[in-house]
């Protein structure tokens, strides 16, 4: 059994080696419309000298900004993430059409406000993605543009790139790094509270949940309530949190969200090793007590079912599942579906066999005590 499991450890960190850092190359001479997003970015990296590679897995104590509009391309799948080469193929490849990297903190607040005007008012929502281990700054940036064109969100769309190396073996540098991001990250949500957004939107990915459960505990701690309410929703997409911290940072977090969600699966390999490097402490992400978060207010979506196989980690299922982005683009699964008792008749009214085995209301809003 320690062979097998030394066996595991070896390959994952083995299979993280290969690569160098994914790029930001800029679409030329394309000969078709391009299907764009635009992605604000805050981050707590240091710079690239490599103008292809932009921010490096460097720290940095400056919070730097940029905007970043990514092609989309229309010959993939929805949830799949094909990177680009240094010659994108625009028709197959995510790639840059345009890079600022130049932004000062106003000029920031300045473009993400025209982008907010673009909405109605009470509409413009910012979101923020937070991404996980292992993921360099061009592979966080594609990530969020994938995710916001195929779910279809509705928002201005911000990536927090927090100083991960972007390399499997380095776990510990990025755990570290994670918490060297957390005052960057409370800086951007300050930034974001003084914006024309109505409402934060965040989704924390992997280590990501873990630095936005920490930014939130910090922002509380502080006593800027004004600043939480601010925050209209949190999501956390197989949060790598062990379960003991995690419910040690929801009792010292007032106000939580209106709208608090987690998604888990209990085929995630790359937490269930986590997990066994940890001496067996269950990762909140593995679902090993939903209703435990159903009964604090938290709702459930529940992955493991919807992985793609034995091959894979299954730790990215919250951007690839068809499932997922099937109920996304239905609306079922947005935030008054997931936490609103005033609506929560009309969502459970809606929901199929498939939809009643992937989420779990909060236990107060399913009528249960």
């Amino acid at each position: 059994m320690k062979r097998k499991f030394a066996f595991m450890v070896m390959a994952l960190f083995l299979g993280g080696c290969a690569s160098g850092p994914e790029l930001l190359p800029l679409v030329t001479g394309a000969t078709a419309p391009l299907v764009t997003e635009d992605i604000f970015v805050a981050t707590a990296r240091a710079p690239s000298d490599d103008p292809l590679v932009v921010y490096s897995g460097g720290r940095s104590d400056v919070l730097g900004f940029a905007e970043i509009t990514v092609s989309v391309p229309p010959e993939r799948e929805a949830g799949t993430l094909p990177m680009p080469t240094r010659k994108p193929d625009f028709s197959r490849q995510f790639a840059a059409v345009a890079v600022d990297r130049d932004l000062t903190a106003p000029g920031f607040v300045s473009r993400l406000d025209e982008r907010l005007l673009e909405f109605s008012p009470g509409e413009r929502t910012a979101f923020v993605f937070v991404h996980g281990f292992n993921t360099d700054f061009a592979e966080g940036v594609y990530r969020q543009a994938q995710f916001l064109h195929d779910y279809k969100i509705d928002a201005a769309a911000v990536n927090f790139s927090w100083p991960s190396a972007g390399k499997t073996p380095l776990y510990l540098y990025d755990r570290d790094s994670a918490q060297f991001a957390r005052g960057s990250l409370v800086k951007t949500l300050r930034l974001l509270a003084g914006s024309k957004a109505d409402r934060i939107i965040i989704l924390g990915h992997s280590m990501g949940a873990l630095l936005t459960m920490e930014a939130l505990h910090e922002i509380s701690i502080s006593g800027d309530k004004a600043l939480l309410r601010r925050i209209d929703a949190v999501l956390l997409a197989a949060p790598d949190i062990d379960v003991d911290v995690f419910w040690q940072q929801v009792s010292q977090i007032d106000p939580m969200p209106s709208s608090f969600a987690v998604m888990v699966s209990s085929k995630d390999r790359a937490l269930n090793l986590s997990n066994r490097v940890r001496g067996g402490h269950p990762r909140v992400g593995e679902g090993v007590d939903i209703d435990a978060l159903r009964k604090n207010g938290i709702a459930v979506i529940d992955l493991s079912e919807q992985g793609a196989g034995r091959r894979s980690l299954n730790h990215s299922t919250f951007a690839s599942s068809p499932v997922l982005i099937d109920l996304a683009q239905s609306r079922l699964l947005g935030r008054d579906s997931l936490n609103s008792e005033t609506s929560i008749d009309t969502a459970l009214g809606n929901l199929s066999d498939l939809l009643a085995g992937v989420v779990y209301l909060p236990a107060k809003a399913a009528g249960v005590r």
